[in-house]
């Protein structure tokens, strides 16, 4: 782990040719003089080519093994567990199309057979793997960089911390999560200015990183918050070791702060939570660490505290709901909501996404966050999701009733519910019972699902996609999904998450991040569709860059299904 993100100095690309069983023949002729411009590496075993991938930076490999050797899959399967961000590209002597989605499915980027072969074909595909992969590391270095201050992002911090709690299950290490924040940023912004306090929170990052050993992760996970994850020794006194840290952070903070002829003094408040001690849960270490942090801020001064019995005590306000959901099942309490999605290049409105909410008795409309994690905690987020999937179909059978036909209708599939061994029978028994029009239903499923157990997620999606459904991902750019996953699943759309669209006429870090997936999306022949639109500017931007579809409050908020359908009912033309 790096403090910040560091960028790799150009360097020539290097393409890795490991010929097992010496098929290549004219191939490696024709690869030394047409790729001169690459550096080429060529290897004899698969294990000289392991070595090699350790220690040179390859760019693309170039597998060429006959099938009648050590199955080809595996070999791929092994080379892509080591350095999956390297595209392979498979040689075979007579590579069938049936053999090749084994390849493609084993994560091979591409394969090609001798008999077949072209000097242009390979130079084409080499060309467009490392393009693939270098748009790919690029959007995976922007999505994981905060912008203001060179360190690492929430997102990068919450999968680094998850990764290292795995990696802790293993061993007796011990893992410290501080919380850090300024105190008054709100009152320093409003005597100084904005761009005062970004000055302040930049130079923090610095002061940070430069106080701590190379190998702790510094993030900034919003405004003046940031997060140190600190790795200790089983032999060690963690609490020493760390309150060692914090005192050198302190010291350099204490410094002074120059904006311009304006000299100022912040205070800082932190906060620290131990694994295995104090959790083993990311959501509830960061959780624990800021209510540490929080307790600091009482002194007024700069400050570290421990975690410990009694912070939490505070009960979650919507914690008493929990008793309620199941009488909510069965009352139906909760109903469904509409976002429309408008096609950018007609203006019309095409789609609409579902959402849910809570028709509470006593209390109103409630939205997910208030009872959703509630719904996980007491097993029923199953049923409520089966319960969402049958009310859509039966309000989409309502709207052709009435002749009105969207192109397709979005419906949320919770990863929970793929640990259902009855998810595919119960989905496409409501879709019979119901007599739906599958073409136009299309579940959405989050980048989080794609990582849960790949094989039997992509079983269920290609047993689902039988019955016409179609699918996206939604909140792409938040998560972790590798474009050759994507290619491997019956995808259809890629929705990104309106984070990014917020300041993508502000942060050329976010627009170069939007362009990017919405030409790898198209590359792949998939469509597009913004959320989170609010303004003119995000709109035109969108249309400039050849975005499909956009959703978001610059049309409309989500509403009822009534209402969703009488604006649809004056807007038959838009349909």
């Amino acid at each position: 782990m790096h403090k910040a993100l560091r960028h790799e100095p150009d360097r020539p690309k290097s393409v890795l040719l490991i010929d097992i069983d010496g098929i290549s023949g004219r191939i490696l002729n024709s690869l030394v003089e047409s790729t001169r411009k690459y550096r080429l590496i060529i290897t004899r075993t698969f294990a000289d080519g392991m070595l090699c991938q350790k220690q040179n930076e390859c760019d693309v490999i170039l597998l060429a093994c006959n099938k009648r050797q050590p199955p080809l899959p595996k070999i791929i399967q092994k080379l892509h567990q080591f350095r999956p961000e390297v595209p392979i590209i498979a040689l075979g002597i007579n590579i069938s199309d049936k053999y090749g989605e084994e390849l493609l499915k084993a994560n091979a980027f591409d394969y090609i057979s001798v008999t077949k072969y072209s000097t242009e074909l390979l130079n084409r595909a080499i060309r467009y793997a490392i393009l693939s992969a270098e748009q790919q590391h690029k959007i995976v270095e922007l999505r994981d960089t905060d912008a203001l201050t060179g360190l690492g992002n929430r997102q990068l911090f919450l999968k680094l911390l998850a990764e290292k709690l795995e990696q802790n299950e293993q061993s007796s290490r011990k893992l410290a999560i501080v919380s850090i924040d300024i105190n008054n940023f709100r009152s320093l912004n409003s005597r100084f200015g904005q761009h005062s306090g970004d000055m302040v929170v930049a130079e923090m990052g610095k002061r940070i990183s430069t106080s701590v050993p190379e190998d702790t992760l510094v993030a900034r996970l919003g405004n003046d918050e940031f997060a140190l994850i600190v790795e200790c020794s089983p032999y060690e006194d963690g609490k020493r070791v760390v309150s060692n840290m914090l005192k050198n952070i302190a010291a350099n903070l204490h410094q002074p702060f120059r904006y311009g002829h304006n000299e100022m003094q912040i205070n800082c408040s932190m906060g620290i939570a131990f694994s295995p001690e104090h959790g083993f849960e990311v959501e509830q270490l960061i959780h624990r660490a800021v209510l540490a942090r929080q307790e600091s801020k009482k002194a007024f001064e700069t400050k570290f505290t421990f975690f410990h019995e009694g912070l939490d005590d505070k009960e979650d306000l919507y914690s008493d709901l929990a008793p309620e959901i199941a009488h909510a099942l069965r009352s139906n309490q909760f109903v469904l909501h509409y976002q429309p999605q408008i096609d950018v290049r007609t203006g019309q409105i095409i789609g609409a996404e579902t959402l849910i909410r809570w028709n509470h008795p006593e209390r109103g409309l409630l939205y997910p966050d208030s009872f959703i994690p509630l719904c996980e905690q007491v097993g029923l987020i199953v049923p409520i999701g089966y319960w969402i999937i049958h009310q859509a179909c039966m309000d989409l059978n309502t709207l052709q009733k009435q002749g009105i036909f969207l192109k397709h209708l979005g419906v949320n599939l919770s990863f929970r519910q793929f640990g259902d061994d009855q998810l595919v029978p119960t989905i496409k028994r409501i879709l019979e019972r119901t007599g739906v029009d599958t073409s136009v239903l299309e579940l959405e499923l989050t980048e989080s699902t794609l990582h849960d157990d790949e094989d039997h997620i992509l079983a269920c999606l290609d047993s689902l996609s039988e019955t016409g459904l179609s699918f996206s991902l939604d909140d792409f750019g938040t998560g972790y999904s590798s474009f050759s996953l994507l290619q491997k699943l019956p995808i259809d759309t890629i929705k990104i998450d309106r984070s990014f669209i917020t300041d993508v006429t502000t942060s050329e870090d976010d627009a170069k991040i939007v362009r990017a997936i919405i030409n790898l999306s198209h590359n792949m022949g998939k469509k597009v569709i913004a959320e989170g639109v609010e303004t003119q500017n995000q709109l035109d931007f969108l249309v400039e860059n050849n975005c499909d579809m956009v959703q978001g409050y610059f049309f409309s908020r989500p509403v009822e299904f009534s209402t969703f359908r009488h604006t649809l009912e004056h807007c038959a033309e838009a349909i």
